[in-house]
């Protein structure tokens, strides 16, 4: 990462920041970077630039690059920098650890103000011709969960060069991130003075922790037929690595599937169906939150190990460990702990006969319950590869219901009153 920051830097481009903020904002930045590589697990930290260079003119926009480093611009006397030309940032890293070489422990990173807009751009840019050039978009896994934090890249376009043999895009790269619900709002800032200023964005990619990235905009790797920067777009971005802290949410799961985490994993409203197999597993917690059920017959595994991504993409690189002594071993087994988890079945003070079970996809449903009414009673039926086939509403609590329509097979039927579940088998010959 970095930061441009100069306290002295002065450029023609003063109609926009010449650089990202001064030293005290870049030693802000540096601790405020620091905490989030540490609660996102990062096993190290790294910095641009180690000292300000003089590649670019005042005149030239990429004037503010010059300020990335931790240091200012000077010579080694004696092969050895002098303290006095080090930027307060320097202090930030060099007391970042402990004596004992650790950070400081996790604490939750509150969003501000600038956090879905870090550099401040104005809240509703327009083009060249007055039009809104906002861009937003939505991002989930390949499961439908929405990715919170995913980091969207936009290129806003400067201005172009066509005075050579090639034109020459002029850039200014921005970011945003996703919010709970997997939204985004990019804005663009064309702060170059030379015309046009469309305040268009060019180019954005996008990704998040354990997943593909994928491009709109410029043709490349990630984007092979040029797919142009659309508003409005859905992203679905499949997971090619395992998650530090993932939550599953509304999943059914029928056959076979597995949950994991590298810390901690949670798990709400899940449903494992008869005859399918589940494990969930963490580092260090598996939360089985509200809703969690597993039908008669299923078979279920809640534990924790330490998890580490698969390695067949690395092949060549692998090294093997180092043999442990008896004694280490022995002592590393000593740590295992046996966990004992008790589940109490649920016996709902209600029941439902279907009448008559196996036939052509005629039912009669009698619902046998002390309620008086069936208010928040509904059915939901699924196919045994745990396809939601057939879902209603039920007003009374005797049901004529024609699903021949599906076909001939097995399927579950599941009635749901008062978040109470029973869980029955269908049969349509």
């Amino acid at each position: 990462t970095s930061f441009s920051a100069s306290n002295n830097a002065v450029s023609p481009y003063n109609v926009r920041p010449y650089t990202n903020g001064n030293e005290a904002e870049q030693a802000d930045f540096t601790e405020t970077s620091l905490n989030i590589a540490r609660n996102a697990g990062g096993s190290g930290y790294s910095w641009w630039l180690f000292q300000d260079v003089s590649w670019y003119p005042p005149t030239d926009p990429g004037y503010y690059l010059n300020w990335y480093g931790l240091m200012r611009h000077a010579d080694p006397v004696g092969g050895v920098y002098n303290a006095v030309d080090e930027k307060p940032a320097v202090d930030v890293i060099r007391n970042y650890l402990d004596a004992n070489g650790n950070p400081p422990p996790i604490t939750p990173v509150t969003a501000t103000n600038s956090y879905y807009n870090p550099y401040n751009h104005p809240t509703n840019p327009v083009g060249e011709f007055g039009q809104p050039t906002t861009i937003t978009g939505n991002v989930k896994d390949q499961n439908g969960q929405p990715i919170k934090d995913a980091f969207v890249l936009g290129a806003t376009i400067l201005y172009v060069d066509d005075s050579g043999p090639d034109d020459i895009h002029y850039l200014h790269s921005h970011y945003t991130l996703t919010d709970d619900n997997g939204d985004f709002i990019i804005k663009p800032y064309d702060y170059d003075p030379r015309l046009p200023n469309t305040n268009k964005i060019e180019d954005i990619r996008i990704s998040a922790f354990g997943t593909e990235r994928v491009e709109r905009g410029w043709p490349s790797s990630m984007n092979p037929l040029g797919i142009g920067v659309t508003n409005g777009e859905n992203f679905i971005l499949q997971q090619t690595d395992l998650q530090n802290n993932p939550i599953f949410t509304g999943v059914t799961v029928s056959g076979t599937q597995n949950f994991e985490a590298r810390q901690t994993l949670t798990v709400n409203n899940v449903v494992v169906l008869s005859g399918s197999t589940s494990d969930f597993k963490a580092a260090m917690e598996v939360n089985a939150g509200t809703e969690f059920h597993a039908q008669n017959g299923s078979e279920v595994h809640l534990f924790t190990e330490i998890i580490h991504p698969e390695c067949i993409d690395f092949t060549g690189y692998l090294r093997q460990k180092n043999p442990m002594s008896d004694a280490v071993e022995e002592e590393m087994s000593n740590l295992n702990t046996e966990i004992e988890i008790q589940f109490k079945k649920q016996q709902p003070e209600w029941d439902v006969v279907i009448q008559p079970n196996p036939n052509q996809g005629k039912y009669t449903l009698l619902l046998e319950t002390s309620e008086t009414t069936t208010v928040h009673t509904n059915l939901e039926i699924y196919s045994l590869t745990g396809n939601k086939v057939y879902s209603q509403v039920l007003n009374t609590k005797i049901i004529e219901m024609n699903i021949s329509h599906l076909g001939k097979g097995i399927y579950i039927i599941s009635i749901i009153q008062n978040n109470n579940i029973i869980n029955k088998k269908l049969i349509i010959q």
